[in-house]
């Protein structure tokens, strides 16, 4: 009998425990003041493959490993890292995909706001948005966490007067080999057409 109290008490505990601790979506969303910046000397991409493509307003640099296409109306950019293979479970690697949106009269900000709460409605491991400058592009960044040192990565970047390059890179990482800064170059070298 005590046995059963002390196990019904231990549930009630750990179930109140965690509706306590999860997120609180009443909270307003604030961005981080900390900047998260490239590197002060850009990396040498001039031996990258340059990508233009009519259907877009943009241009980017990108590594002869990775394989460029297009999908539902957006860049995408992807690499697979040594050890894993096509169609199998990526334990490397990145895909990023590119694309220009309409702001809608938002400032960035706001736009950013938006997307935040849009792309993390309901999931835990978030980080909170964070300013960014990349090159000559400034803007806000977000993480999703993954497993295995996994995460997508949102950025949302100034590109003209009333619009955004939004980039989603899916990145894993288990091995430390610096995709994300891949990312973040590649994102470096975006420029207008």
């Amino acid at each position: 009998m005590k046995h059963t109290f002390f196990i019904t008490l231990l549930i009630i505990l750990v179930v109140a425990g965690g509706i306590w601790f999860l997120p609180r979506t009443d909270q307003p969303i604030t961005f981080d003041q900390a900047t998260s910046t490239t590197q002060s000397a850009a990396p040498d991409t001039t031996d990258w493959q340059g990508y233009e493509n009519e259907a877009f307003d943009f241009t980017f640099r990108y590594p002869d490993r990775v394989d460029t296409a297009v999908e539902a109306g957006r860049v995408k950019a992807q690499l697979i890292g040594p050890g894993s293979e096509p169609q199998t479970e990526v334990t490397g690697g990145f895909t990023l995909t590119i694309y220009t949106q309409s702001t809608d009269g938002l400032s960035i900000q706001e736009f950013a706001t938006q997307e935040y709460e849009q792309q993390t409605q309901g999931l835990q491991g978030v980080s909170q948005p964070q300013r960014v400058t990349i090159s000559d592009h400034t803007g806000h960044t977000f993480v999703v966490e993954g497993a295995m040192g996994s995460g997508i990565r949102y950025y949302i970047l100034s590109a003209g007067s009333d619009e955004v390059y939004v980039a989603t890179a899916n990145i894993s990482d288990p091995n430390e080999v610096g995709y994300v800064d891949t990312v973040r170059t590649i994102l470096s070298t975006l420029e207008e057409r």
